[in-house]
C-alpha cells in the first residue's frame, strides 16, 4: 500500500491579485520588481509576467490583442503591509485592470488568471542565483523584442522565502538555492511554437551567467532531462530509489524521467 500524507496550513484568505500595466509601463515595472522583492518577508510572493494577448473574443476587452505587464501578488500578512510592499508598482499609476485586494483562499486563481482550457504550448525556464542590474537590463531588452511577438508569456518570479528553508527530510527541489525563476511559454501551431522557443533559448543564453545551471521542475522544457532539474546529490538519491523500487523504469511520464541507471 502507498500512502501520501499532506500537511495543511490554516489559510482562509490572502491579500493579492494582479495589476495589468500597458506596454509603455513594461520597462518601469521590470525595474521596480527587484526593489519590491529585495527585502520581502516570507509571507509575500510576487512575480511579473509580460503577456502577448491574442486578438480573440475569449480574452476580455481591456486586454485583448495587447502587450502588457502583469504584476502578480500574494501576501499572508495585513492589507496595509502588502500595500507598502507594492508601493513602487502603485507609483507607476493605475493599471488597465487591478484585482489586488482581500480574497478568500478559494479565489486564488485570480492571481495568475491562467486559462482553464488545454492548449498546445512549449516552455523553457531558468533558475537564477541573483538578479543584478545587468540581468534586469537584459530582461528589459528582451521585453522590447517580445512586444507583439511569438512568446506568449515571459515571467520572472521571486523565489526564496519558505522555499529556501531546507527541512531535515527535504524534497528534491533544485529551486531552493535560487532567488529567481525566469520562465517563458509560446502557444500555437508547431511553426509558431518553434519560433517562440528559439526566442526563449536566446533569452536563456543571455541570462546564463547568473543561472544556477538548473531548471525549476515545474517549468522543465522539451529538452530538459533529469540532470537539468535535480542537483547531483538529489539525482543519485532518486536513482537509488528507482533501482530499489522500480528497476525496470515502469513509471516514466516525462522527458526528465529519473531512470535507475544514468541513461
Amino acid at each position: 500500500m502507498t500512502e501520501l500524507e499532506i500537511g495543511l496550513f490554516p489559510v482562509t484568505s490572502f491579500y493579492g491579485g494582479g495589476i495589468y500595466f500597458p506596454a509603455e509601463n513594461v520597462e518601469a515595472v521590470l525595474r521596480a520588481f527587484p526593489e519590491v522583492v529585495r527585502a520581502a518577508p516570507d509571507a509575500f510572493t510576487c512575480s511579473v509576467a509580460l503577456l502577448n494577448f491574442p486578438p480573440v473574443p475569449e480574452i476580455s476587452e481591456p486586454l485583448r490583442g495587447r502587450f502588457l505587464a502583469h504584476v502578480r501578488v500574494t501576501h499572508l500578512g495585513s492589507d496595509e503591509e502588502a500595500e507598502k510592499l507594492i508601493a513602487p508598482f502603485r507609483a507607476l499609476g493605475d493599471g488597465i485592470l487591478d484585482t489586488v485586494g482581500r480574497h478568500s483562499y478559494g479565489a486564488f486563481d485570480i492571481v495568475h488568471t491562467d486559462p482553464a482550457d488545454p492548449f498546445p504550448y512549449e516552455e523553457q525556464g531558468a533558475l537564477l542565483a541573483e538578479l543584478p542590474a545587468r540581468a534586469v537590463e537584459s530582461l528589459v531588452e528582451r521585453a522590447q523584442v517580445a512586444a507583439g511577438g511569438l512568446v506568449t508569456v515571459l515571467e520572472i518570479r521571486h523565489l526564496g522565502g519558505a522555499l529556501a528553508h531546507r527541512p531535515e527530510a527535504a524534497s528534491p527541489i533544485a529551486a531552493r538555492d535560487a532567488v529567481f525563476n525566469v520562465w517563458g511559454a509560446t502557444v500555437g501551431p508547431p511553426e509558431v511554437v518553434d519560433a517562440g522557443m528559439a526566442m526563449l533559448s536566446g533569452m536563456a543564453e543571455r541570462l546564463s551567467v547568473w543561472s544556477t545551471g538548473l531548471t525549476y521542475t515545474n517549468f522543465a522544457g522539451r529538452d530538459d532531462r533529469a540532470e537539468n532539474v535535480f542537483t547531483i546529490d538529489d539525482l543519485e538519491r532518486l536513482r537509488a530509489l528507482k533501482r530499489r523500487y522500480d528497476p525496470r523504469n515502469l513509471f516514466r511520464a516525462n522527458n526528465h524521467n529519473v531512470a535507475p541507471d544514468q541513461r
